[in-house]
């Protein structure tokens, strides 16, 4: 049955004697076992080691690529909070007196925004018109309440309201007149800023205005229209 071993004799102690030594021959012969898990993870943790410093270089490359790109820190830059700009404007004139009639106006104006908020700005934009038809001048003065919306960094359409307050200096029978009305002002236009402290601007009118005299007591409708440039710092 063992080829190669001589049966022993039956006493107990030969045969402990024999298979001690059967089994430390058996367990010499028998050949090592490689830690083959041990061998596997090594590579595999080398290798999640790569790609992650791998996928640190890509993301670092492409933050300096977006930080380089032209208008980066332009976009990151707020616009200054006090404007100064120079308007030109043009008006039509609905005057709703005894006799109902259509008069324009047009010349230009200057206004001082200050943006006291992300989304509030006041105004106050002072014109002088040339008035054809009362072969005089007219003076608005409006006191705005602005609220624009930050389409982007370069373009901002906005809407406006408030008071404003009318001086009319004109002559009628070669005599010189002078008239005050007071109403509401609404505007609705947008910025365009091409660089970040220099805009362009247009924008719709809409006046609403009543005279107080008790002589000549008349209310008019004034829609319109200006454009101009403002002036950031």
């Amino acid at each position: 049955m063992f080829r190669g071993h001589r049966w022993p004799s039956r006493s107990p102690g030969a045969a402990l004697l024999f298979a001690l030594t059967f089994a430390s021959t058996a367990y010499a012969e028998e050949p090592p076992t490689p830690p083959a898990r041990e061998a596997q993870e090594a590579p595999a943790a080398g290798h999640a080691a790569s790609e992650a410093a791998h996928a640190d270089e890509e993301h670092a490359a492409a933050g300096e690529e977006h930080e380089g790109q032209p208008g980066h820190e332009a976009h990151e830059a707020h616009h200054p909070g006090w404007r100064l700009g120079l308007i030109g404007t043009g008006l039509a004139s609905l005057d709703l007196g005894t006799e109902s009639h259509w008069s324009g106006s047009g010349g230009g104006g200057l206004f001082i925004k200050r943006e006291v908020h992300h989304h509030v700005v006041l105004g106050l934009v002072t014109h002088v018109l040339a008035v054809p038809g009362e072969h005089g001048l007219e003076i608005p003065v409006d006191l705005l309440v602005e609220v624009p919306f930050h389409v982007s960094h370069d373009f901002h359409p906005y809407v406006g309201l408030g008071p404003t307050v009318s001086v009319l200096l004109f002559k009628e029978l070669d005599e010189s007149h002078t008239r005050v009305s007071f109403g509401a002002a609404a505007v609705a236009g947008a910025e365009y800023w091409v660089r970040n402290n220099v805009a362009l601007l247009a924008e719709l009118n809409f006046n609403w205005l009543y005279n107080l005299s008790s002589d000549d007591p008349r209310h008019a409708l004034q829609p319109g229209g200006s454009a101009g440039v403002l002036l950031a710092f």
